[in-house]
């Protein structure tokens, strides 16, 4: 459920909203949308430019949804939207937010249009000279590590908690050469180094075992197993995105911040926290070897974000321009922030508008400003998780989530002589302060629906930034289903 604050009083203007019977209806009273026509869509954005939530247009129109009498809203002498969608917006008030409007059978773009052109006309956009606001999406995203891709923890572990170790190089491709055969010098091999239920071996390694096993079970024993069905997800990420100390490694300059931040990210907005350790075929995952697994799944998703769905231009190497550096705007901000955080949902930030790249869950944000002549200035706070913990630690169980931070940005904005408070709609805007320094690179509002699917259908391109191991398919039922969507799945059934 969504979480709305009204902003302004209704107040009764029968004078305005109200008509005689003799009031002209609307011609055939022919709904002017399809029943499932929406208004808060990219399209009509573009056509025509929706207000944002709780600004001064957005209000107008809701104050007409809510107020008008049916003969107002239904005749050519007032909206004229006909009797069908007049009684429909009676029968669904109040209305608190576009959101619940858009919800509403036949209000599409052109009787959102109607609505808004005719508030206009009764003098109601007035805009503020100060506003603020505080927006929490509905769920709390969880902290994380961030996985570097030069020390390759997903691959080789950790050394913590008495029992976990790192292992080298050789001991995990050792153990990866070992999964598809049953020699009984590889079977020692295994048998040792998972000894007391795998609890030493890195994420990728209790992976691969585990697929191992669970391919042995639903078929009968290994011998039934073909070398092709074998997951290799801690060989692929040596082979792939290890870095250690190769200076020839594709991304030996950006080691300092190389990782699975996005994946992180976007996993923490989707899944609930891993809080528990859980054994499934015999091997214990703990809350950190589940984060490592699901941040390796989604970082592949960073390869089908439409540009349609991105807010600024990230600062890579050999594009540090100006222009680059100073987005995203404010403005530009505060649009991503009012079609995710204010409608429940979360977005993914990379909060360092330099050449590294710093990804984080935002779900939440508080905006105060003033408004001076042609000047407005400004305050937004962000609300984010964070990746500088300790591997191991959970935080979803602690009401008080002192790993959740926040981030204070100040900026201006210009406006015109006939601004309608809409802080999206200025004529320009600026970060001041050390937000000059400090605010987003760039943000993503989505990804593709489809993107898991689209992956497979560009493995050949991808195959060394997306570690397809993880992402291995096997017979399930009547269909085909990725078996780390099984561990999942028996991991969450658990994760209680």
């Amino acid at each position: 459920m969504k979480n709305w604050t009204w902003k302004r009083s209704v107040v009764t203007s029968l004078s305005v909203c109200a008509l005689g019977a003799c009031a002209e209806e609307a011609p055939n009273n022919t709904p002017i949308d399809t029943i499932d026509d929406a208004f808060l869509t990219a399209d009509s954005k573009a056509d025509f430019g929706v207000p944002g939530e709780g600004s001064p247009e957005a209000l107008a129109v809701l104050r007409a949804a809510n107020e008008c009498e049916k003969d107002m809203l239904a005749t050519t002498a007032g909206v004229g939207l006909g009797s069908t969608v007049a009684n429909n917006l009676i029968a669904g008030r109040p209305y608190r937010s576009l959101a619940q409007l858009d919800a509403v059978p036949y209000v599409g773009k052109s009787a959102f249009q109607r609505l808004m052109t005719w508030s206009k006309s009764q003098g109601w956009v007035i805009a503020p000279n100060a506003g603020n606001a505080a927006k929490r999406a509905t769920r709390t995203p969880w902290s994380s590590y961030w996985w570097s891709m030069e020390r390759a923890e997903t691959a080789l572990g950790w050394t913590d908690l008495g029992y976990r170790r790192t292992w080298t190089e050789d001991d995990a491709r050792g153990f990866d050469q070992c999964l598809a055969t049953t020699s009984a010098s590889c079977e020692q091999r295994l048998n040792t180094m998972a000894s007391d239920k795998g609890r030493a071996l890195s994420p990728l390694m209790k992976f691969d075992l585990w697929t191992r096993r669970e391919l042995a079970a639903r078929k009968g024993g290994l011998q039934n197993v073909s070398y092709s069905e074998f997951s290799h997800a801690t060989r692929w990420e040596l082979d792939n995105q290890f870095i250690g100390d190769d200076t020839d490694h594709p991304y030996w300059e950006a080691r300092d911040y190389a990782g699975k931040g996005f994946g992180w990210a976007l996993a923490a907005m989707t899944h609930d926290e891993p809080m528990n350790d859980v054994e499934l075929q015999g091997i214990v995952f703990t809350p950190a070897d589940v984060k490592a697994i699901l941040a390796s799944m989604y970082d592949g998703a960073k390869f089908f974000v439409p540009q349609t769905l991105v807010a600024g231009t990230q600062v890579l190497g050999g594009s540090a321009t100006v222009a680059a550096y100073e987005d995203v705007s404010p403005a530009d901000l505060l649009a991503a922030l009012t079609a995710t955080v204010d409608q429940g949902d979360m977005l993914e930030a990379d909060l360092d508008p330099s050449e590294a790249t710093w990804n984080f869950p935002v779900f939440g944000y508080d905006l105060t400003w003033q408004k001076s002549g042609a000047k407005i200035t400004g305050t937004l706070v962000l609300h984010h998780a964070s990746d500088d913990v300790g591997i191991d630690q959970v935080f979803s169980g602690n009401p008080a989530r002192p790993d959740l931070k926040k981030r204070s940005l100040d900026f201006e904005m210009d406006v015109a002589a006939d601004w309608k408070g809409d802080l999206t709609r200025p004529t320009a805007s600026r970060w001041v302060g050390t937000a000059v320094d400090n605010h987003p690179d760039s943000v993503v509002v989505g990804v593709e629906d489809d993107w898991r699917d689209a992956l497979y259908e560009q493995a050949s391109s991808l195959k060394s930034e997306v570690n397809f191991q993880l992402l291995k398919r096997a017979k399930s039922g009547s269909g085909w289903r990725a078996l780390a969507d099984d561990l999942l799945d028996g991991y969450y059934a658990k994760n209680k």
